[in-house]
């Protein structure tokens, strides 16, 4: 097992979890770079920051490790899941355009299968693609590891000279490659599979404008007029809320909404580490007497076997501990 040439390869330091090209949509005009206006957490004031400085973590994707004799960083598989996005993202800004494009003159837009299913692929990926869940897997891999001797005293018969953090840095590469990665991701795959059946809708605001976040997929149960409806579904321009909806009943290819519902619908996205638009005045566009379902999120954790508020602390004493960083 080869580590050390992965030393000198050039890393991409700065990984965004909320890809540029679904927040450059959000963006402010008339701005030489692509800014957007973001309230933090216990914050009221909303402020002007580049895209380039939010959703995005250091070596989100990258597991290091430290060579214990050289003392150098090794970076397992550098940007290989980092640049499994990079097609995908593409593809996606490109469908976003046209539907935009589309609906500047009319309330009409067609879409070929695959680009439908390249916008089921996004929304998929966009959910298992945040810190909380990367951190998860590599909790996971630590402690299964740890608590296996017959593995530990196996691969260091096969690799005597591979340290141990080093290999288990690189079982954490792949780990968490075969959970998000686009292309071969189980999580993100399987969650596509299920909204097949989903009719694609797109919301278009009347007056009010669609807030974001740094978590922007939102999942809504409702009933109208006694039939039940689940929705998956985020922002994907002000004025635009793309869902793929899962009812019995046949939903329109575009459904205009007033300010009211936009509200409520931006109520959703409240309890975030952030909220994002290209208006100042974001917060004005929320209904706060309507307290996010807590709930919302929940399916992602199911799938690790664990309920949100333990996998919360976990990922805070992950973050506070330099061991799980570099596997030390």
């Amino acid at each position: 097992m080869e580590y050390t040439e992965v030393l000198d390869k050039q890393i991409t330091r700065k990984q965004h979890y909320v890809p540029k090209a679904y927040l450059k949509n959000f963006s402010v005009s008339n701005q030489k770079s692509e800014q957007v206006y973001v309230v933090f957490a216990n914050d009221e004031n909303a402020k002007m920051v580049s895209i380039d400085n939010i959703c995005c973590r250091s070596y989100l994707y990258d597991q290091i490790a430290i060579d214990p004799d050289s003392k150098t960083h090794v970076f397992a598989a550098p940007n290989e899941i980092e640049n499994s996005f990079i097609e995908l993202e593409g593809e996606y800004a490109t469908i976003i355009s046209k539907i935009k494009n589309a609906l500047r003159d009319s309330d009409e837009f067609e879409l070929a299968r695959v680009e439908i299913d390249k916008l089921r692929q996004f929304m998929s990926s966009l959910l298992f693609r945040n810190p909380v869940f990367v951190h998860l897997s590599n909790y996971i891999i630590d402690t299964q590891y740890k608590n296996d001797p017959q593995h530990i005293k196996h691969v260091k018969d096969i690799f005597p000279d591979v340290p141990q953090n080093v290999y288990l840095s690189m079982l954490a590469n792949e780990f968490l490659k075969m959970n998000i990665a686009p292309d071969v991701g189980l999580f993100p795959r399987a969650l596509a599979e299920t909204m097949k059946e989903s009719q694609l809708c797109i919301f278009k605001a009347k007056g009010s404008v669609f807030v974001t976040s740094d978590m922007p997929v939102v999942n809504i149960y409702g009933e109208k007029d006694g039939i039940e409806y689940d929705l998956l579904g985020m922002p994907i321009t002000p004025e635009l809320f793309l869902a793929f909806v899962d009812t019995v009943q046949r939903v329109p290819r575009i459904i205009i909404i007033d300010d009211n519902s936009v509200k409520r619908m931006n109520s959703k996205q409240i309890n975030k580490e952030l909220l994002i638009s290209n208006r100042i005045d974001l917060l004005s566009h929320i209904d706060f007497s309507i307290d996010a379902e807590k709930e919302d999120d929940e399916q992602v954790y199911q799938l690790l076997h664990t309920d949100k508020e333990t996998a919360l602390k976990q990922y805070e004493d992950m973050m506070s501990s330099k061991e799980i960083k570099y596997w030390r």
